[in-house]
């Protein structure tokens, strides 16, 4: 016999969620970036906001996508947006 929250389970799977952008830098070039103030937009995946996003920034608008998902070095860190190759 199939339980009701058996059958909810089969008729609705779980939906995969996509993977967080990532992008790999050194520990030097991680460290400069962190030292001059830039940014990290998650949604081009790409270092911007050259000098003008301090450490724990959220929400910061994007210059090039105009999403306002900029983010500084730090928080990109903790959040899991930045991997750091050794």
């Amino acid at each position: 016999m199939t339980t009701p929250s058996q059958k909810l389970a089969s008729e609705s799977p779980a939906k995969a969620r996509p993977a967080k952008p990532v992008l790999t830098l050194t520990e030097e070039s991680y460290l400069n970036h962190c030292e001059a103030c830039d940014g990290y937009c998650p949604s081009c995946n790409a270092i911007t906001r050259d000098g003008d996003t301090e450490p724990d920034a959220e929400g910061y608008k994007c210059p090039d996508c105009y999403q306002s998902t900029v983010m500084g070095m730090e928080e990109a860190l903790l959040a899991g947006h930045l991997d750091i190759e050794e």
